[in-house]
């Protein structure tokens, strides 16, 4: 934490405002926390708070929040001299092209940034502003590092064959990661949806079929073809698992039989030839 800078009584209070952005990450300090510390920190500072910026759920690497658009649209008024934050990753985490950027329109509006962590952010030094551009860098690459971590983990359990969110095909359900058999009605479905169709049924007479006779869909909106082809064109139901270029034939139990599954691929075919150019 930044030590703060004694003040005597004959240095006029500096107008401030603050600023608390919080993601997603649980490692964060909540809002609540990182107001008590910029309140702490403005007040051994010399600093009066005048108002508050927030944005919450949203990553610090997007210019779009809308707190932040606030404040820096605000800065240009003049009302303010100073942006207290808890830490400058809260500020942002652009890249430090991309944050310099900020920091050129905040110097010239006359408003510098001052957090509980680093202290006030000192462009005018070039040491200083070499420290803060650093800072800046790690915590860009930060998310960075982040990102390649979830991607790697993603796919490592993609090659396991656990099923990484997303819709859940109908007469499926999860368990312990995997894709285990659902409802036996929902699986019945399915069923008929295919042998109607080999059977020489068109999707849109399916979807119609399906409406006469009362069948609910999972989102409640009527039955349509796209949600008979979909359901047609979906491997899953053979047993395969696919994610990105990770294809796992077998990696649980089918639905349809590889038989029932090929044959309906193939009328599919018949159906929407490809075409060359």
């Amino acid at each position: 934490m930044a030590t703060s800078h004694s003040t005597s009584s004959h240095t006029s209070v500096i107008p401030a405002v603050a600023y608390i952005r919080m993601s997603s990450d649980k490692q964060e300090a909540s809002p609540k926390q990182q107001r008590h510390a910029i309140e702490t920190y403005a007040a051994e500072n010399n600093y009066r708070i005048l108002d508050w910026y927030v944005d919450e759920g949203i990553s610090g690497s997007r210019s779009d929040r809308e707190g932040f658009q606030r404040l820096m649209s605000d800065a240009e008024t003049g009302t303010f001299k100073a942006i207290l934050c808890w830490d400058q990753d809260r500020f942002s985490r652009f890249s430090p092209l991309e944050a310099n950027h900020y920091w050129f329109l905040l110097d010239t509006a006359g408003v510098h940034i001052a957090t509980v962590a680093q202290g006030k952010l000192n462009f005018d030094d070039l040491g200083e502003w070499l420290k803060a551009s650093v800072v800046q860098h790690g915590k860009a690459e930060y998310l960075k590092d982040l990102a390649r971590n979830v991607k790697r983990g993603q796919q490592e359990a993609a090659s396991r064959g656990e099923w990484m969110g997303g819709h859940v095909p109908r007469g499926y359900a999860v368990r312990n990661k995997r894709l285990v058999l659902g409802h036996a009605d929902d699986m019945a479905l399915v069923r008929r949806i295919f042998s109607l169709f080999v059977d020489g049924f068109s999707p849109r007479a399916i979807a119609e079929k399906l409406y006469a006779d009362g069948v609910p869909t999972l989102k409640g909106a009527p039955w349509g073809a796209t949600s008979v082809y979909r359901i047609l064109k979906n491997e899953a139901y053979a047993g395969t698992y696919r994610r990105g270029g990770i294809v796992i034939p077998n990696n649980h139990s089918a639905i349809i039989s590889p038989t029932t599954f090929a044959a309906a691929q193939d009328r599919l075919r018949c159906r929407h030839p490809s075409r060359s150019p």
